[in-house]
């Protein structure tokens, strides 16, 4: 997809499982495939720090933060 944040949380707030960005779709697609089968989430590498940048900035502005650092099917593995 998009390399742009509000692309990448607008798909997350959908609902979407993943993200990858069409410019290393070459590199990462068959990754996110392969989470996909094993119903994982897959987020290009490069989103992990927007994710902990806006987790950081709603934590400063006190907003309310998930309950669970990680889902009960994260918890399993």
């Amino acid at each position: 997809m998009y390399d742009n944040e509000q692309y990448f949380f607008e798909a997350l707030k959908t609902g979407a499982g993943g993200y990858v960005l069409k410019s290393v779709a070459d590199r990462d697609l068959v990754e996110a495939c392969r989470a996909a089968v094993r119903d994982e989430p897959f987020i290009y590498p490069g989103a992990v720090t927007t994710l902990i940048r806006n987790y950081l900035e709603r934590a400063r502005q006190g907003e309310p933060l998930p309950v669970r650092a990680v889902t009960e099917r994260e918890e399993e593995s």
